[in-house]
């Protein structure tokens, strides 16, 4: 759902509500890493999610599933602070259409990168 409402904001240019939605879309993708590792997640913010999954991948043993999950863990911490962070909390330079497109084409390949590692809801 809040795929297909991204892609209709961002048709009818409104670059902030498109980027709204693709946060939403990210915090799924988020819940299913935090799923996967046994990381509660009910309606904890995004910082304390990561950093247990963090912690719990410490004790991981290491190998190329540990590694994925290490790096898609850190780039959910760099999404967070370069878009989530902004997005979500009132600021006064909102978003255009070409950081919008940047943001959108950047949520996919992501979202495509966690499925490929299976992650999915």
């Amino acid at each position: 759902r809040d795929i297909q409402k991204a892609g209709s904001c961002y048709a009818l240019g409104q670059e902030d509500a498109c980027v709204h939605h693709l946060m939403l879309v990210l915090e799924r993708g988020l819940n299913a890493l935090a799923a996967k590792v046994g990381v509660p997640n009910h309606r904890t913010n995004w910082q304390n999610i990561i950093d247990t999954i963090a912690s719990k991948l410490k004790s991981v043993p290491r190998g190329p599933e540990r590694d994925f999950y290490v790096d898609v863990n850190a780039q959910f911490g760099f999404l967070k602070d370069a878009y989530r962070n902004h997005a979500e909390h009132a600021r006064d330079d909102p978003y255009d259409m070409e950081k919008a497109l940047s943001i959108l084409k950047h949520v996919r390949n992501f979202m495509q990168q966690l499925e490929k590692g299976g992650l999915s809801e």
